[in-house]
């Protein structure tokens, strides 16, 4: 969690969220991050069941950029209001 929008320095909090599924809705995400203009990087694995196709989705308020293997799926980063985007991704179990 940064406390600007570019990830500039070094994060202000580090955290294992067990799930990514937050409305803050102007409430700090936690101690020293601001409640407006901050950047969360998130990392993690997916272990799908199957070898197939799958959508994932982003729903994000003010950008939002979703990676797979480094390869960029959805860059939408720009202030907007809420907005779902999704992308395919062929997946292996």
């Amino acid at each position: 969690y940064y406390d600007n929008r570019e990830f500039n320095g070094g994060p202000l909090l580090t955290r294992v969220d067990s799930q990514i599924n937050f409305d803050w809705s102007f409430v700090s995400p936690g101690p020293g991050v601001p409640s407006a203009n901050f950047a969360v990087r998130w990392s993690g694995q997916i272990k799908p069941r199957f070898d197939e196709l799958y959508t994932l989705f982003l729903r994000v308020d003010d950008g939002g950029r979703l990676f797979v293997d480094g390869k960029l799926l959805i860059d939408r980063w720009f202030d907007q209001g809420p907005t779902e985007y999704s992308a395919v991704v062929a997946l292996d179990s």
